[in-house]
């Protein structure tokens, strides 16, 4: 947990229940959906725990366990006590012929419905623009890797005027793996030519403990999702907050003044903006 000896170069984070409160809007775009889509309706208290997994992986649990088979239904949050093989089981690609159809119909109507309510319904965390803004003074890298989709992101951030102070997003349209898969981290990693070791994580859930633990980041926890302090593996989390304002003096505390020479370099070299990177349709939006 908290080290003083703490120095980082990049600070990268995840997006939902980290950086906003989206779960309000998430369940009501979600439930309209099942609505207009003839599924049966499910309360925002399930779905709210889900919102992290891939909005397919989603929908998937909930015609499974919700329509299908009610009695296997756990509300204890999407990974509750798991290890890292049960939280991959949940984010493995659903490609079930039978369910596609339905899927590709609810994909529409929730599309439709975040269209309108997804940016106005959501909620910047109080510290999220302070902490954006020390990082950019401190020539600290910054990155949004998240399993929601690249386009509602720069669609809210830009909402709120943030769009200079986050340099890349990482969404699950621009990956093949989900996290807790650590692949959105590394391709971040390796945008930037920043060490992993000296490169933070911010999230708010043990599938986000686990993805910076697989790609050999340290990872701060903030309490603003459905864990609690004692969920998360002390050996795996280098600072636990209860909100993202409470890690604000700690991580900037721990930001490196001076950026590797290799990380200046790529300053230099022009690079792909993160429009033309992280481009998503709005149908595989969330």
């Amino acid at each position: 947990m908290d080290s003083g000896a703490a120095c980082y170069c990049g600070v990268f984070f995840d997006f939902d229940y980290t950086l906003v409160d989206s779960g309000d809007a998430i369940a009501a775009c979600f439930g309209e959906a099942l609505s207009r889509n003839g599924d049966a309706p499910v309360a925002a208290d399930v779905i709210k725990p889900m919102i992290g997994l891939p909005l397919k992986q989603m929908y998937h649990r909930v015609i499974r366990q919700v329509n299908d088979d009610p009695g296997e239904w756990q509300p204890t949050g999407i990974l509750g006590a798991a290890g890292p093989g049960d939280i991959r089981s949940h984010v493995d690609q659903v490609d079930e012929p039978a369910f596609e159809a339905r899927y590709d119909a609810f994909l529409a109507f929730y599309a439709a419905a975040a269209d309108c309510q997804m940016v106005a319904g959501s909620r910047l965390y109080p510290g999220v623009e302070n902490l954006l803004q020390a990082c950019r003074n401190h020539g600290c890298r910054t990155a949004i890797v998240t399993n929601k989709a690249s386009a509602r992101v720069n669609q809210f951030l830009d909402f709120h005027a943030l769009g200079d102070l986050v340099e890349l997003v990482v969404g699950s349209d621009t990956v093949s793996r989900p996290k807790p898969h650590p692949m959105g981290l590394n391709r971040a990693l390796m945008h930037f030519g920043l060490p992993a070791a000296g490169t933070l994580y911010v999230g708010d859930s043990l599938l986000d403990m686990h993805a910076a633990h697989s790609a050999g980041m340290p990872y701060a926890a903030v309490c603003t999702g459905h864990h609690g302090p004692a969920d998360f593996n002390v050996d795996r989390t280098a600072h636990i907050a209860v909100n993202l304002a409470g890690l604000v003096p700690t991580i900037v505390a721990a930001i490196a003044t001076s950026i590797p020479a290799s990380v200046a370099d790529s300053n230099a070299a022009p690079a792909t903006s993160t429009t033309a990177m992280h481009s998503a349709s709005s149908g595989r939006r969330r």
